[in-house]
């Protein structure tokens, strides 16, 4: 073929895909609609695809990805074909949409979003029930997608919160509860029994569910719920026992004495020592799968998936002369995880690049990281809901240490790294949204997208 043409093909592919993002981001102007009817119906036009899927469900406040990310890289290892959904994506689309670490393709994403905006059409034409929004037309393209390709078992991660998100409609043959924090209190409320009765809204009648909360408060609603839908509970630091050793900067070591199965010096390349707990999560949640599915994973695979999985964005060391660090620590529980982790490191200097959505608790968010820093440079994220710098530093006045104002995120950036030295640490965080742009323009991959507000979206 003519290399001319080719160039052509794709200039019309990427043009018809930057289209197609452009209205399904448009689908955010219908805002965040709690319920699972419109999800049903979209679904049942689609043909029911979720019903043929065997799927792990995870809920939680933080450690979601990192959970799915563990499992998928141990099940590809095993040699299944695994689908796995995650949300938010950090640089494109189809991040949120992977069967064995392949996302979906842009022609892909413009064929089912075709078929979406037809059926979702009908579903407002033919019913009472309206429009469907963004996060039901993405649910529903994933699963179409994972049921049109076969797979083995999907690794499904919950939106937001549990019993209203668009995931809920599936019946999974796992259930994992990562952390459960404060978070989204605008919907989920702001008691931790709320937040925890939202999330728990997953848990399915007879269907396993593991958790490692140990908050008596949250622990109560996960075993109320259960006893009510007669499912069984495993909880990692009692039905499964698990050690954490010597965390550093390259990751974890931990022993696994499970229901069945027990690991010794298993590796975990993700920092921070709440990694080794969703290691548990992830092991106790094969186990419960391989007792209900009947499936076959060797120690191999489990050693050599967790050892190689990668979850980008979530504690990632980017640059190493001066360390350079991205974290999407969002909320009070995951900037605690990261206030840790940053003591793992040997610094002379921590250089602090800041920006969250303005929605979130900025003071609690704020409060365990920035008294570390010796500089923290405030930007702001290319999405409609980010925080103007100016709203930030309203919740920050008590502080001593040098604040300085920077956007967009790369001008933050190429601040940060102009101001430090070779034994510095400069840590990107507050944001996924940050961290995306941050990483796609110190890995060279800018393009011009996250200038462009119709590709960026809150969630």
């Amino acid at each position: 073929m003519n290399p001319d043409n080719i160039v052509g093909i794709n200039d019309e592919i990427d043009n018809e895909y930057g289209q197609t993002i452009e209205w399904l981001y448009d689908l955010h102007l219908f805002g965040m609609k709690f319920g699972l009817k419109k999800v049903k119906k979209l679904l049942e036009y689609f043909g029911n695809p979720q019903d043929q899927l065997q799927i792990i469900h995870i809920g939680g406040t933080n450690g979601k990805g990192s959970v799915a990310a563990m499992l998928s890289s141990i099940l590809n290892i095993a040699g299944f074909k695994v689908g796995v959904n995650t949300s938010p994506h950090l640089s494109d689309f189809t991040e949120r949409i992977t069967i064995n670490n392949r996302q979906i393709s842009k022609p892909e994403v413009v064929e089912y979003a075709r078929s979406l905006k037809e059926i979702r059409e009908r579903v407002n034409n033919d019913t009472e029930l309206g429009y469907a929004t963004y996060f039901e037309v993405v649910t529903a393209m994933a699963l179409k997608y994972f049921a049109d390709h076969n797979v083995d078992l999907v690794v499904l991660e919950v939106g937001l919160g549990g019993t209203f998100d668009a995931t809920n409609v599936v019946k999974p043959s796992v259930v994992v509860l990562t952390d459960i924090s404060l978070d989204h209190t605008e919907h989920l409320g702001n008691t931790l029994t709320s937040v925890a009765q939202n999330k728990a809204g997953i848990i399915k009648p007879g269907c396993p569910v593991i958790t490692a909360n140990d908050n008596d408060e949250i622990l109560s609603v996960i075993e109320k719920t259960c006893k009510v839908k007669k499912s069984p509970l495993y909880r990692v630091g009692v039905d499964i026992k698990l050690e954490v050793l010597d965390p550093s900067r390259d990751g974890s070591t931990i022993n696994y004495q499970g229901v069945n199965a027990n690991y010794h010096d298993l590796h975990v390349p993700l920092i921070g020592k709440y990694q080794g707990i969703n290691a548990g999560l992830a092991l106790g949640a094969l186990e419960l799968l391989s007792e209900e599915q009947r499936l076959r994973i060797t120690e191999d695979a489990i050693r050599d998936g967790l050892k190689n999985t990668r979850w980008p964005g979530r504690l990632e060391v980017i640059q190493k002369s001066p360390w350079v660090i991205l974290d999407g620590a969002h909320n009070p529980a995951g900037a605690q995880a990261l206030h840790e982790a940053i003591q793992l490191f040997n610094y002379e200097k921590l250089i602090l690049v800041f920006g969250c959505s303005e929605e979130k608790d900025i003071k609690n968010l704020t409060e365990k990281i920035f008294p570390m820093a010796d500089k923290i440079i405030l930007t702001k994220a290319n999405i409609r809901r980010a925080a103007e710098p100016e709203l930030i530093l309203d919740n920050i006045k008590d502080t001593n240490i040098e604040i300085e104002v920077k956007t967009p995120v790369k001008r933050a950036v190429d601040t940060a790294l102009g101001e430090a030295s070779a034994h510095d640490l400069i840590c990107i965080c507050g944001s996924l949204f940050v961290v995306g742009e941050a990483r796609v323009y110190l890995l060279g991959q800018d393009n011009g997208l996250v200038e462009k507000k119709e590709h960026r979206i809150h969630y």
